[in-house]
């Protein structure tokens, strides 16, 4: 008897390890499926207000057989991640940063010429690209480069455009030949309103002619060139084609238009 009690209480004992070490490996392994969520969620930087975080990775710029040739040739960039502006700035964004300058007689004629005829929501226009950068400096960012652009308007995406256009575009098509105030359509995969349409968007290159010896690191292309300055996106008035991810256009960086506006980018510090 003596000898069969000792047997069950080791059958016993065994289960009863048995299922302390299969307990503790399944705790182990929540905890460590915990952790790398943790970690997980601690390698994306919180955007500043009003702000998307872009993750950094490599996409093909641009297109091959461009009638133009202006978007050619298609090329990999890899680009550093970056926060960009979730809208375009808009009228009420400006009218601060106007009224912040302290210069009254300026701001009374800036605003009067370029703020006061649309509402507060709508993008402000007939910003030059030099008034665009005092803007950035005075906000603590800066335009994007014409890399960073297309990578946040793509957002992964390899057609034309990041979706249906009429979801997410305001153009010539569906506009009513004006601006919208911007976040009415559908953001991209990015979480990026209006990158298709509403204004054309100022960016910091300067012009070329095509992309050969362009950069491949997502910078600002800054050398040689001619004077003027890139812009991307369409706008209201632009056909379909002018939105398109990889279209390209160029204006004087002292000419403003009731085409053109801004968004702004942040550095993504570690």
């Amino acid at each position: 008897m003596l000898v069969v009690a000792l047997v069950i209480v080791g059958v016993v004992l065994f289960f009863m390890l048995r299922g302390s070490g299969e307990n503790e490996s399944t705790d182990n392994a929540a905890t460590s499926q915990q952790a790398n969520a943790n970690s997980n969620k601690q390698t994306t930087p919180t955007a500043p207000a009003g702000m998307v975080y872009v993750p950094g990775g490599e996409f093909t710029m641009g297109r091959d057989n461009d009638p133009t040739g202006y978007e050619s040739p298609a090329h990999k960039v890899t680009v550093k991640p970056f926060f960009m502006d979730t809208y375009e700035v808009t009228n009420e964004d400006f009218a601060k940063f106007l009224a912040d300058t302290h210069n009254m007689y300026s701001t009374q004629i800036q605003y009067s010429r370029i703020v006061s005829h649309d509402t507060a929501r709508q993008p402000v226009t007939g910003v030059t690209w030099n008034m665009a950068k005092a803007y950035a400096d005075w906000a603590g960012k800066r335009l994007p480069t014409e890399a960073e652009w297309e990578y946040a308007c793509r957002a992964g995406t390899t057609e034309d455009y990041a979706g249906n256009l009429d979801s997410m575009a305001w153009y010539d098509a569906n506009s009513g030949n004006k601006t919208h105030p911007v976040g009415q359509k559908q953001a991209n995969g990015f979480g990026l309103y209006d990158m298709h349409g509403n204004i054309w968007e100022w960016c910091e290159d300067v012009w070329h002619n095509s992309y050969n010896g362009a950069p491949t690191d997502g910078g600002a292309w800054l050398s040689s060139g001619v004077q003027e300055q890139v812009l991307r996106g369409g706008s209201w008035h632009s056909a379909a084609w002018h939105l398109r991810s990889a279209r390209r256009s160029k204006y004087s960086p002292d000419v403003g238009s009731f085409m053109t506006g801004f968004r702004l980018v942040a550095v993504v510090r570690t």
